[in-house]
């Protein structure tokens, strides 16, 4: 899969409020596994202090394909 899907992923796991409210203002993205074209995923968002979160990407066999941390911040 192509970097831009992940942060695809990224956005469809993050709540509609967040992402209405809020703008990225870092990223970190760690690839550990691969995560190949049809393969199935799954996607969670875990919120670990104010305005930061991690984003998990496992692949089909639950294993951590990827971890992507981000903190958000108030749109001006």
């Amino acid at each position: 899969m192509g970097n831009m899907r992940y942060f695809i992923f990224l956005m469809k796991a993050v709540s509609e409020e967040l992402y209405r409210n809020k703008v990225i203002s870092q990223v970190e993205i760690v690839y550990k596994k691969a995560v190949l074209y049809n393969q199935k995923i799954e996607v969670t968002c875990t919120c670990i202090a104010d305005n930061e979160y991690i984003n998990t990407i496992k692949n089909e066999n639950g294993e951590v394909a990827t971890l992507i941390k981000t903190k958000w911040s108030q749109i001006d």
